[in-house]
């Protein structure tokens, strides 16, 4: 690993000697190093640039900014199908209806806070009446899958 440094200070010896000059900035910084050997110096630091400072006879204050980096990759890709859910009263007090356009065959399934699943229910008609009877009071999440696919989840809060 300490190949890496050296390679840096062989690379920033290269394109000084092009007359590349690298500016100096003012920064606040939360960490870095200092890297020296016989070829120059490497010196970084992590955090902010400063971009202003005013000064008064008391003190100084500095502006700056951070602009942080985030690398993402996409690894994998679903249709979502919106159908037209209905789900009603929340607050519900013994039960929910899910109401949705047309025949559609879904699976309902009521899960607590704690993941649990508490009752699950085949929806195949416009209407289903889930019962939240044996219930205690509390959040729940009603979640409704199409061939085996989440499509949609509810929070679904049960009262006294």
């Amino acid at each position: 690993m300490r190949f890496f440094p050296h390679f840096i200070v062989s690379i920033l010896s290269a394109l000084s000697s092009y007359g590349l000059n690298a500016q100096a900035l003012q920064v606040f910084s939360s960490a870095g190093e200092s890297i020296k050997n016989s070829s120059g110096e490497l010196s970084f630091t992590v955090g902010e640039m400063i971009i202003e400072t005013w000064t008064q006879n008391h003190g100084s204050l500095s502006a700056g900014f951070h602009r942080p980096v985030i690398s993402m990759a996409i690894t994998g890709t679903r249709e979502f199908t919106d159908i037209g859910i209905e789900v009603y009263p929340n607050p519900a007090l013994d039960h929910v209806v899910v109401q949705t356009p047309g025949d559609n065959k879904l699976l309902i399934v009521v899960s607590d806070n704690l993941g649990r699943t508490m009752c699950r229910h085949l929806h195949d008609s416009d209407f289903s009446n889930i019962s939240f009877d044996n219930m205690p009071p509390g959040m729940y999440y009603l979640i409704v899958y199409k061939n085996d696919t989440r499509i949609r989840t509810f929070k679904i809060l049960k009262s006294k």
